[in-house]
């Protein structure tokens, strides 16, 4: 009696969340797709200086909720970790829990990694007050995905990144053309890179800047650190600056190399000491100007849909002209230390830069908040269950009363 009561009771917790995600989360219609248009280029690193760029991390686990979820170590462990490693920032990122271990320190950023569901749609938060506990448990449509964003966005002053997008296909590319309300994506995450998905986000007009993260769940492994970061424009070192420079597209992705027989120290080293050699990047009228201090190798400029337009083995100075039907280009090279360098677009633009909540409220629409359609399927599946019931109490019963006349 008690296990069919326990059943019973899970049976209707799960078809409850079944409604709930599948019919009444609210359901979104979108604009047509759209390019960057205007009759000027933005640079988000016009006069560059390198002193004002600063190393961070963003994504990172330690122990939490008494070891229930993937992680290790302290925060105090993970901080004295980045920092040896010459990071300006380095949040601490744990699932639906924000630490406050160093909040009295000037670079800390209050972070939390959203979202407790099967595939993995993940969002990082930094830079908010309270965490947001509605998800969706079951893998999840776009309307599911846009109402997370929305719930997420109500912060207006925060920053929202989606969370290694191409992971068990917690977001799928088509996603990309459509979602609205976020700031930035974690394109380098040592479980998934995600170029593609972002440059089908870039193709369709959002300006969303490039991170990369470490996504470290384990301090104890040393050599786990320091794989991925995210150069920020950080003059003034402070976490409202760092938000700022997110959402103006003023971050510089790293991918480290890993080097077999390094230890950690060199690595420290070697981090601490690189350097972009970037000497300038500017644009005039249509015409995009880059020069570095020293040649770099593997130079790519890519436009749109991320399809190559240069590629130099070697190269210190570049003229390019962008030409009309590009709607961005972006740039990435590497220095002689082995360190990759991704850049955010030089993208058109009439001058502007809309906030997320302006291209929200522009480009999406929620319509209703019922969904006739899983409704249906819901239905159907319904009274399949309840005829397979019925024939299997009517067959029962007629094997039971057979057995007893015999």
């Amino acid at each position: 009696m008690r296990k069919s009561i326990i059943i019973t009771l899970c049976a209707g917790i799960l078809l409850a969340c079944l409604i709930d995600q599948y019919l009444f989360c609210p359901q979104y219609t979108y604009s047509d797709f759209r390019v960057f248009t205007g009759d000027s280029l933005y640079n988000p690193y016009k006069a560059f200086n390198n002193d004002n760029w600063k190393k961070c991390n963003f994504h990172a686990h330690t122990s939490s909720w008494h070891g229930f979820t993937n992680g290790n170590g302290s925060p105090a462990d993970l901080w004295h970790r980045y920092a040896s490693m010459g990071f300006a920032f380095n949040a601490v990122s744990n699932y639906q829990h924000i630490d406050t271990s160093f909040c009295h320190y000037h670079n800390y950023i209050s972070a939390y990694e959203h979202g407790f569901n099967v595939t993995k749609t993940h969002q990082l938060v930094l830079g908010d007050k309270g965490i947001v506990w509605m998800d969706y448990l079951f893998p999840q449509t776009l309307s599911n995905k846009q109402h997370i964003l929305n719930l997420l966005a109500a912060d207006t002053a925060n920053v929202i990144i989606i969370n290694h997008p191409s992971l068990r296909n917690g977001y799928t590319t088509d996603d990309m053309r459509y979602l609205e309300n976020y700031d930035a994506m974690e394109v380098l995450n040592p479980a998934a890179e995600s170029f593609r998905y972002w440059d089908v986000a870039l193709s369709s007009g959002k300006p969303v800047s490039i991170i990369g993260s470490d996504d470290m769940h384990n301090i104890s492994d040393s050599l786990s650190s320091g794989r991925f970061c995210t150069l920020t424009y950080l003059p003034d070192m402070n976490r409202n600056q760092l938000l700022s420079s997110i959402r103006e597209n003023k971050t510089i992705a790293m991918w480290i190399p890993f080097i077999p027989g390094m230890n950690f120290t060199e690595k420290a080293d070697m981090i601490r000491q690189s350097n972009p050699e970037i000497k300038s990047i500017e644009v005039l009228n249509d015409s995009l100007f880059i020069e570095f201090d020293t040649a770099v190798a593997n130079f790519l400029l890519k436009g749109n849909n991320g399809e190559t337009l240069l590629s130099y083995g070697h190269l210190q100075k570049l003229a390019y002209h962008v030409p009309g039907n590009e709607a961005y280009v972006r740039a990435s090279y590497m220095t002689a230390d082995g360190i990759q360098y991704f850049l955010n677009p030089i993208y058109r633009s009439n001058g502007s830069l809309p906030s997320r909540s302006e291209r929200a409220a522009s480009h999406i629409t929620m319509h209703h908040r019922f969904n006739y359609f899983f409704a249906a399927i819901l239905m159907v599946m319904l009274i399949l269950v309840s005829s397979f019931i019925y024939l299997q109490k009517y067959y029962n019963k007629e094997y039971s009363s057979d057995y007893l006349l015999y």
